[in-house]
């Protein structure tokens, strides 16, 4: 089955080198050529170039920051799939067609988030609730569908960690997943440490 990695600024980074790209400064290119691809019967289906699908929270301070890693990753030799949901891949596509952007290995593609078109996405608590409910059964299908392909399979899957429950349909399809930090790693490390500031009193229920 698929491994567990956390990718981000600096914390909790994997010490894979093909995702942060660090292998000493040696060229990784035979690295690369070891990507296997587990079928969901867990034989080797497939050798060669990895394709990763990657999975924003659906706001553009998370949107940007994974789009950014996707271009890193084909830089890498990876091919991308990127998923926005309905409602915002319109949005993206106009920007990136404003900035003459090339997309070259990255392909966009949609899932709904569950709310109707005149419904507030600014509504956090409202659309994380429609996300949980609608988008695990489509991501589900999309990587089914992508995977049907022989050249097109999915290898990994990268997560906003705001999208944690897709490294379950990650770990459900046989697939190495990946969290990943779209803010500063400054603020990741204070969350990561709550429990122990407030074990140490450094925090209390006034501040």
């Amino acid at each position: 089955m698929g491994g567990d990695y956390n990718i981000g600024s600096s914390v909790r980074s994997t010490s894979h080198p093909i995702i942060n790209g660090s292998n000493g400064g040696k060229d990784d290119t035979h690295l690369k050529k070891d990507i296997s691809y587990i079928s969901l019967s867990g034989q080797i289906a497939y050798m060669g170039s990895p394709h990763a699908l990657i999975l924003p929270y659906p706001a553009q301070g998370h949107v940007i920051p994974c789009m950014e890693l996707a271009h890193c990753l084909v830089d890498r030799g990876f091919k991308v799939t990127f998923v926005n949901t309905e409602f915002n891949h319109n949005r993206v596509v106009t920007a990136l067609s404003k900035n003459g952007d090339d997309m070259g290995q990255i392909h966009l593609v949609t899932i709904p988030d569950g709310l109707e078109p005149e419904e507030d996405r600014n509504d956090l608590g409202r659309l994380t609730e429609s996300i949980l409910n609608v988008m695990p059964g489509c991501l589900e299908e999309l990587i089914l569908n992508t995977s049907e392909k022989e050249n097109d399979r999915i290898t990994c899957l990268i997560a906003d960690e705001n999208m944690a429950w897709a490294l379950e349909v990650a770990q459900k399809m046989g697939l190495r997943r990946a969290a990943f930090w779209p803010a500063c790693a400054g603020l990741l490390a204070v969350l990561l440490n709550i429990p122990k500031l407030i074990e140490d009193g450094i925090l209390e229920e006034n501040g």
